[in-house]
């Protein structure tokens, strides 16, 4: 008995120390991985936000871009160099001066925003129709015979011509475009402008009721980016009637034109700050009929993506009717 409780003994004080030592060395080993962890999955997640976030501003401009057509040739708006960005040379293969760009930046000024348009075919209000001008208008014969009768302009939806189909574009507050199937080239002292490419007549206009009458289709207020003057003599083109009376006969001497719903799209990049760092926020706007003038006539903005450092659009050829763009982010680029 005495020889066993003199083989118990307990730890010595070195010990002791040696194991409060490890114990500590693995207790802050595990403060610190836990730390490492956390940060780890915060990093991520932001990651992840920012990849989604990218990804799904990349889907929409892709979408909106596919449907650029309408654009070319009746935008206004001058690339970074100060030339047309929508140039389109559609009759011939372009030799200089090929490329455009536009870049949005971060502006330095807090409240400065950049800005790009575009007119789009919105395919979700209907195909394009082809339309005989003649639904337009009523006629009437001269009193006296040999002279001409008269043509009055009434509505593009007169008989319910247009609400009557099944893909029916008259809708109260939609944008249509109507616009000539032969461009036609500006003339300088009687003589076609080569220097400038040939364009389609079109006017662009709102519906503003769906019953049939006068004044049920008004002009865009978006002169400042749409072409509003004929292709040839620059003379103004302010509503339908005029547009028809000025078109272009095609293949004889009946003239048709396309009626095309569509849409006025701004994409804007504007400066924020996100965890401490100025960047960009890039949204997407749509014209609306009767937005405020402070809002340049848009409304319905969708932010798109944070983090944002430029988006860059370009034209690599402008004999090629396609619009490219790169998102470029603190992060990543797309």
């Amino acid at each position: 008995m005495k020889r066993l409780m003199n083989s118990i003994t307990g730890f010595t004080l070195i010990e002791l120390m040696i194991a409060v030592a490890v114990m500590s060395a693995l207790s802050m080993a595990v403060v610190e991985l836990k730390g490492y962890i956390d940060k780890s999955l915060k990093y991520s997640g932001q990651k992840f936000e920012e990849t989604a976030s990218g990804l799904l501003a990349t889907r929409r401009l892709w979408m909106d871009l596919r449907h650029v057509t309408p654009s070319f040739n009746y935008l206004i708006r001058t690339d970074d160099l100060g030339r047309e960005f929508f140039e389109f040379e559609s009759e011939q293969r372009c030799a200089q001066n090929c490329t455009r760009t536009i870049e949005l930046t971060v502006a330095p000024a807090p409240a400065q925003k950049k800005s790009i348009d575009f007119l789009l075919a919105d395919s979700s209000a209907g195909p394009t129709l082809y339309y005989p001008p003649a639904k337009a208008y009523t006629s009437a014969a001269h009193a006296t015979p040999g002279n001409e009768g008269t043509l009055s302009f009434v509505s593009l939806n007169r008989n319910s011509y247009l609400t009557g189909m099944s893909a029916n574009p008259w809708k109260v507050g939609q944008a249509i475009l109507l616009v000539s199937p032969i461009p036609q080239r500006a003339e300088s002292a009687g003589v076609p402008n080569t220097a400038v490419p040939s364009r389609p007549l079109a006017f662009t206009g709102r519906v503003v009721r769906t019953s049939p009458s006068s004044g049920d289709f008004t002009a865009v207020d978006f002169s400042n980016v749409l072409r509003t003057t004929h292709p040839v003599n620059g003379s103004a083109v302010s509503n339908a009637d005029t547009f028809f009376r000025t078109l272009p006969a095609a293949g004889g001497k009946a003239a048709f034109a396309f009626l095309k719903p569509v849409a006025l799209v701004r994409y804007e990049l504007e400066p924020m700050t996100l965890q401490g760092k100025v960047t960009g926020r890039l949204s997407r706007l749509e014209w609306v009929p009767g937005a405020t003038a402070a809002a340049g006539g848009f409304s319905k903005k969708n932010t798109l993506a944070e983090g944002v450092k430029s988006v860059l659009f370009s034209r690599r050829d402008i004999s090629l009717g396609s619009v490219e763009f790169k998102i470029n982010f603190d992060f990543k680029s797309f």
